[in-house]
């Protein structure tokens, strides 16, 4: 679990030290460290897959394909995008606070599943939106939600050396103390909504995308750490 981020590595060292002088074992990640660095995306968004008893073929928005073996699938971490976004439009008024005018909220919930295979550094992330379920043939249900939980049994069982860590909904308020939930402010200008009349619409979202991303990560680097230490053994 991550105890706590900090703005740069010399605080992280500083941290680092006082909790080893508790006892505590731990380690300093880096954003790099993860694969979350902006000039490195390693995250890929599944569109498609086509398998058999071997195989799976993993097809990318822009129509790229791979192909991996069940075998080399190494990690399946599943979870819940949740995202609010809250819109207000203000007037401005010859008093302290603006008049509101309108208010509205919008809610969006996605179930996804990342996996990892020990051939590629990736990301691969399949969401219940977007995606293809084409793949599960006559186990096609008419519900997204369904059918990712379909697809996810079929994964499960095929990946027979894959770890299966479902962990993310019991821990995602711990999370919160070094990955908090992302909050994004967005102003859409003034506006002139009658004569001698301005008002101002804004606009706030909150998502869980990137701490859950940070997450998946994060398990990734223990499993390849894990395997790593046998390899050396």
């Amino acid at each position: 679990m991550p105890l706590t981020r900090t703005a740069s590595r010399e605080e992280a060292e500083l941290v680092t030290e006082r909790l080893r002088d508790l006892g505590l074992t731990c380690i300093m990640l880096s954003d790099e460290e993860l694969g979350l660095s902006f000039s490195d995306n390693k995250l890929k968004r599944v569109r498609a897959m086509r398998f058999d008893e071997v195989f799976l073929t993993i097809q990318l928005a822009g129509g790229e394909e791979i192909e991996v073996t069940w075998a080399d699938i190494i990690l399946l971490v599943p979870g819940r995008l949740v995202e609010t976004r809250v819109e207000i439009t203000e007037r401005l008024t010859r008093k302290p606070e603006k008049e509101l005018l309108d208010t509205s909220e919008f809610f969006r919930d996605e179930t996804v599943i990342d996996f990892y295979t020990s051939e590629h550094p990736f990301t691969w992330r399949v969401g219940a939106s977007g995606f293809d379920f084409s793949c599960l043939e006559n186990e096609k249900a008419l519900i997204a939600n369904e059918n990712i939980a379909r697809l996810q049994r079929v994964i499960v069982a095929r990946a027979v050396n894959a770890e299966f860590d479902e962990s993310y909904p019991r821990v995602r308020s711990f999370l919160e103390l070094a990955w908090s939930t992302q909050q994004e402010n967005q102003s859409s200008g003034w506006r002139r909504s009658a004569p001698g009349k301005l008002s101002i619409g804004l606009a706030t979202t909150r998502s869980n995308e990137s701490q859950f991303t940070r997450y998946s990560r994060l398990r990734y680097y223990f499993v390849c750490h894990q395997k790593d230490q046998i390899n050396k053994t």
